[in-house]
């Protein structure tokens, strides 16, 4: 019998280290219902002021058992205000539904649960202004199983740290400047681009290759960097941080996003906008245009200093108060890279349009939808893998079904859910499944991983 195991072990790991992991947008994937065993968050946030109190950059929980109205288990990673603090970001794994603290350093303890946190306890001073963009990635699970995060700012600011996957934490929600339920929410800052990567905890179709042909494109929806309207009323004024982006006789809106580079082939892209909703916001609407130049800044544009208006890509409305209207924008977003658009009435619009920007709400700001996958190179090139070039193909062990009941009767006392290790049952099904679709291409690294795993299997 450990002969097979191990023998399944084998078809079973070299397989997983071949499959790319799901990428998604963050709203794609609470959507899903999928639970995540690994996972990498990665966004680009601009604006965050630590002056106006604590906040959540980013929440990331399991609510299969809750506590109180809590995710039992999650990762809080935040960014503290004023005090000795200020500035400084934590990055804590919790479980509140547990009693037993003494496996992990804890700040907290008894009735309240347990805590650690990644790395030091506080970080360097990392937000100082709101001018600031930051790229930040958070982990989690993974070979070993670690939580993790790291910020990177276009000042020079940063910091990193790593800790134990205590809690064996799986997630299957996930909440960006704002805690799970809204707690924590970080007022004026913005999302520039996000996407969270991940492995599921039971075995998803191979996201690279199907059947031999190209794989399912990847979704992912990306909010506006920069949006702002000019005005020709007003030519030389800056409306910076607006509500209410217009286009009409005297007036245009602009917008600016942000493809990540772990986007490839752009198979469909569309621009989402909503109408402000307020008194006479409802028009004709307008006809959008790429922009020749990326150079302008919300900060700073004003209607003499514009970028130059490029091709037509189509047209918007009429808009009722309130609607949510799209516009095919494909042929002017290929792959990676920045790209503008200015949406302007023409000699047939009698009515002006108002549009919400990006400081009404997330829900209503313009976003940009994408459908993409990313070409792989080497013997199969010109097949479509959608695996960001960053991304983790670490393979694990498949975490057993998380037991029911009370969280505190859970093996480990404080562990999330289960121990963490693949039953010959599951093994033998996994594998079973995997043996009728073998990746045709192998990997060094997985090698050796296998050699670990079939080692330690067949000394148990």
């Amino acid at each position: 019998m450990r002969a097979l195991l191990a023998a399944l072990a084998v078809t079973l790991l070299s397989a997983r280290a071949e499959a790319a992991p799901i990428c998604s947008s963050v709203a794609k994937f609470n959507e899903s219902g999928v639970v995540a065993r690994e996972g990498t968050l990665t966004f680009k946030v601009k604006g965050i002021d630590p002056n106006i109190g604590k906040g959540a950059l980013a929440s990331l929980v399991d609510t299969r058992n809750m506590n109180a109205g809590t995710p039992c288990a999650g990762t809080y990673f935040k960014v503290y205000g004023p005090g000795p603090d200020l500035g400084k970001v934590k990055d804590e794994l919790y479980n509140v539904c547990c009693k037993a603290c003494d496996t992990c350093t804890t700040e907290r303890g008894g009735t309240l649960g347990c805590e650690t946190w990644a790395g030091e306890a506080r970080s360097s001073v990392i937000f100082k202004a709101k001018t600031q963009t930051c790229d930040i990635e958070v982990r989690f699970g993974g070979t070993p199983n670690q939580h993790s995060y790291s910020v990177k700012c276009d000042d020079g600011a940063g910091d990193m740290g790593v800790g134990d996957n205590l809690y064996l934490l799986e997630v299957n929600h996930v909440s960006l400047l704002e805690g799970f339920g809204g707690a924590g929410k970080i007022d004026g800052a913005s999302v520039l681009s996000e996407q969270f990567c991940y492995e599921p905890i039971t075995p998803m179709p191979d996201a690279g290759v199907v059947d031999g042909g190209p794989a399912t494109p990847t979704l992912l929806s990306l909010p506006v960097a920069e949006d702002v309207t000019a005005s020709s009323a007003a030519p030389t004024v800056v409306y910076a941080d607006v509500n209410d982006l217009s286009c009409g006789d005297d007036s245009e809106a602009f917008f600016k996003f942000v493809v990540p580079a772990s986007v490839g082939i752009v198979k469909k892209a569309t621009l989402h906008l909503t109408n402000a909703g307020t008194s006479s916001a409802e028009g004709d609407g307008g006809a959008l245009f790429a922009v020749s130049s990326n150079a302008w800044s919300e900060a700073t544009l004003t209607w003499n200093t514009r970028p130059a208006r490029g091709a037509r890509l189509g047209r918007v409305g009429p808009v009722s108060l309130g609607q949510k209207v799209s516009l095919d924008v494909t042929g002017a977003v290929p792959t990676a890279g920045t790209y503008s658009f200015v949406l302007a009435v023409e000699a047939t619009d009698r009515n002006g349009t108002h549009f919400a920007s990006k400081e009404v709400s997330a829900a209503k700001a313009p976003t940009l939808e994408l459908e993409y996958t990313t070409v792989m190179l080497g013997s199969d090139a010109g097949v479509a893998d959608t695996s960001p070039p960053s991304a983790s193909t670490d393979a694990g062990v498949t975490h057993a079904t998380p037991p029911t009941g009370d969280p505190e009767d859970f093996r480990g006392g404080c562990q999330s859910h289960g121990t963490g290790r693949t039953r010959p049952w599951l093994v033998l099904a996994i594998a079973a499944m995997l043996l009728r679709r073998r990746a045709r291409r192998e990997t060094g690294r997985s090698s050796q991983r296998v050699l670990t795993v079939v080692a330690r299997w067949t000394a148990s």
